[in-house]
């Protein structure tokens, strides 16, 4: 299977929820501001990279695990990728979308616009990570809660 996690820039929410899901991060034990930055893509990606599905790692049952922006046109992104997909006469029913947007705190927003839109890294990545630090846990049940959908999935 092929399980892409997609936020509004892909850069953020995405990114950590598909580094918990590959083991990237652990995801027993809070990560400190170092681990977070190092993540690749992590604040990372600009505006011209929307669209672009990034890989991430495999899990532990062989999924690949992908992250992905796509601003405010998820809708539309997802339903151009399976009919591209049919096209070819190829499986839909191998690729999952999960949306991370509802994980994205008031400090991500902000520390996001102004580290991704505005330029200013040094003022938005500390929000960022700050707010991704507060809600780690709340990643790791969501990541905790789509395993365990694709797990029930494939039985």
């Amino acid at each position: 299977m092929k399980i892409i996690y997609h936020c509004y820039g892909g850069t953020h929410t995405s990114i950590l929820a598909a580094s918990i899901h590959v083991g990237k991060l652990n995801k027993e034990k809070l990560p400190d501001n170092k681990e977070i930055n190092e993540l690749k893509y992590f604040d990372d990606v600009s505006p011209k990279d929307y669209g672009k599905i990034h890989f991430v790692g495999m899990d532990e049952l062989g999924n690949e695990i992908y992250s992905c922006g796509m601003k405010k046109c998820a809708s539309i992104v997802k339903k151009a990728l399976k009919d591209i997909l049919k096209i070819y006469n190829l499986q839909t029913e191998e690729i999952y979308f999960i949306n991370t947007l509802g994980l994205v705190t008031f400090s991500i927003r902000i520390g996001g616009f102004l580290s991704r839109h505005l330029g200013l890294i040094s003022l938005g990545r500390p929000l960022v990570i700050y707010g991704s630090r507060s809600n780690f846990y709340k990643i790791v049940n969501f990541v905790d809660q789509v395993k365990e959908n694709l797990t029930k999935t494939k039985s």
